[in-house]
């Protein structure tokens, strides 16, 4: 027992000092560690589980997804089983943070009983802070969401222990109640003078606490993408690069910087290198960064060079796959029911019109989801009218919930899913130059430090 003990302990050691910097999201802005302490105990002292590899795992569980620890680091300390726990419970950062939701769903199925353990302890920790402390400018529905996604995670964990699936669904009952009451859209601007200014001087706090020089920061999401509700969050990506000797290292660092949600400010970036590897896969979510109509800070012309290199870096391909994934994902996680939310249509119909605007122009698609409409098939003037009707209930601020699916829409979303998994076969990947990217990243690394030297 006593090296158990000792185990634990060291587990417990090693993620306090990877978590010491953050916070939780709580009003109270709570010590991060915290929260994996809470689920090693909802695992040992409520669901009676006493593996020592699972309750280290719990203790690990965020070190990876949220701080600069890799799998190689904890499998050298902890050994592989604990690495691979951690490993399968941990999110993609690359990806929008709707993909990395979805695909907590598709997976959770088919992850070790290990990581289905600490999953579900997780998902209890974090309903129990939800429903007592909820995050600061997480509004009514935000917060009903999240509940109904996290029980769409443990509906496919269902067999795995059923005193921790007990005390789960004991805790969905405080789920926050309806409202009843429909929110009003402002008028205003996507963002206002007032707010684009605060946003620059949280991006300038980040600069001096990180000592680092962000390129080029953006509006994400909903505000981006032209239909924003009353209460969306404020997703602000940005781009950044250190100093030349953070680069010469022989250990691989933490290449994203990700600032705990406070009222309804959410901001993420990511590092330079980082950002052109992703660029040469011809990753979306940075792409749309970079064609964001809402852009909060560009300097140094990073991100100009980049929009200029596209047509020799972009791979139609590549790109139209990981879209296309989305739409199906989504299509099968939220419209094969006869009743459906109405407003997950958006999640499948805007990647789909991504792909269309693609198979044209072989170009990234624009943001913004109105211009994407222009795609839809123009023979079929009822499709694109219960298109426009549909978005203008999203931007009237109608709720979209449970509704009867809309058959003309699930049609076309079925006939072009299929269409679209046929033709990417026939289309021919392209390979980007490496050297384009490497001159770049010099570049702005010697013109961003050059007089700091």
């Amino acid at each position: 027992m006593s090296d158990d003990l000792s185990f634990i302990l060291q587990a417990l050691a090693f993620a306090a000092d990877k978590h010491r910097a953050q916070r939780r999201k709580g009003a109270d802005a709570a010590p991060y560690i915290n929260h994996p302490i809470d689920v090693a105990n909802i695992l040992c002292n409520e669901g009676g589980v006493m593996d020592p590899v699972v309750l280290a795992a719990a203790l690990l569980h965020d070190t990876i997804e949220d701080t600069g620890a890799t799998r190689e680091e904890l499998e050298r300390l902890f050994g592989p089983d604990v690495a691979r726990i951690v490993a399968e419970v941990s999110d993609d950062k690359s990806l929008q943070k709707a993909e990395r939701k979805r695909l907590q769903i598709e997976h959770a199925a088919h992850i070790s009983r290990e990581a289905k353990l600490v999953k579900l302890a997780d998902k209890i920790s974090n309903l129990r802070e939800i429903a007592s402390n909820p995050p600061a400018g997480w509004h009514l529905e935000r917060r009903r969401e999240y509940f109904d996604w996290a029980k769409a995670v443990v509906d496919r964990m269902r067999r795995t222990h059923e005193a921790l699936e007990r005390i789960f669904d004991e805790t969905c009952a405080f789920k926050p109640p309806d409202s009843g009451n429909a929110r009003p859209v402002s008028d205003a601007a996507p963002v206002s003078v007032g707010r684009h200014e605060s946003i620059v001087a949280e991006l300038q706090k980040i600069e001096q606490s990180e000592d680092v020089r962000i390129l080029y920061a953006c509006e994400s999401g909903s505000r981006a993408w032209g239909f924003p509700s009353k209460d969306s969050d404020y997703d602000v990506r940005f781009i950044y690069v250190h100093r030349p000797e953070w680069y010469l290292s022989l250990d691989e660092k933490r290449d994203v910087i990700e600032v705990p949600v406070h009222d309804d400010l959410d901001i993420n970036g990511w590092e330079l290198r980082k950002a052109l590897k992703l660029f040469r896969k011809s990753n979306p979510p940075l792409l749309e960064w970079l064609e964001s109509p809402i852009q909060y800070l560009e300097r140094h012309g990073a991100a100009r060079k980049m929009r200029n290199m596209a047509k020799e870096v972009f791979s139609p391909k590549a790109c139209a796959h990981h879209y296309l994934h989305i739409a199906q994902g989504n299509f099968r996680q939220y419209l094969k029911d006869d009743l459906v939310r109405i407003k997950k249509f958006f999640y499948v119909l805007r990647p789909i019109l991504a792909c269309r605007w693609i198979e044209k122009f072989q170009t990234m698609p624009p943001m913004e989801f109105q211009k994407l409409t222009g795609f839809l098939p123009s023979s079929d003037g009822t499709l694109a009218e219960e298109v426009r009707k549909l978005l203008a209930r999203k931007l009237a601020g109608d709720e979209l919930d449970l509704e009867p699916r809309i058959g003309i829409i699930n049609k076309f979303v079925e006939s072009e899913l299929a269409r679209f998994e046929s033709l990417l076969k026939t289309w021919i990947d392209k390979v980007p130059d490496n050297a384009l990217l490497d001159a770049l990243f010099r570049e702005t690394l010697d013109d961003v430090w050059s007089d700091h030297h």
